[in-house]
């Protein structure tokens, strides 16, 4: 295959012209590629990390909600939820 490649490239007509062209569009095609390598490794760096907050955002809240399971088990259901306790403080949003 690579033969049938170099006897065609042999029958074409290339200056040096021509090959320094060809050698910019490679050496042009090489920085865009290093770029966009670049750039995927800096969004998934960034994406880990996102990914990272948003899990530590699930386990805190299931930790309140656990914490507030277990204070109206003890306390019969009469304690509030937290989220609860700051509406009534005016430091939380009502949904």
């Amino acid at each position: 295959m690579y033969q049938a490649i170099r006897d065609l490239l042999a029958k074409l007509d290339f200056d040096d012209q021509d090959d320094k062209d060809l050698l910019e569009k490679i050496q042009a095609l090489r920085n865009e590629l290093v770029k966009t390598f670049m750039r995927n490794t800096s969004v998934e760096n960034q994406l880990k990390a996102l990914e990272h907050k948003i899990s530590l955002l699930i386990q805190h809240r299931a930790s309140i909600h656990e914490i507030d399971r277990k204070k109206k088990k003890k306390k019969g259901g009469e304690v509030r939820s937290c989220h609860d306790m700051m509406v009534l403080q005016g430091t939380g949003s009502a949904d």
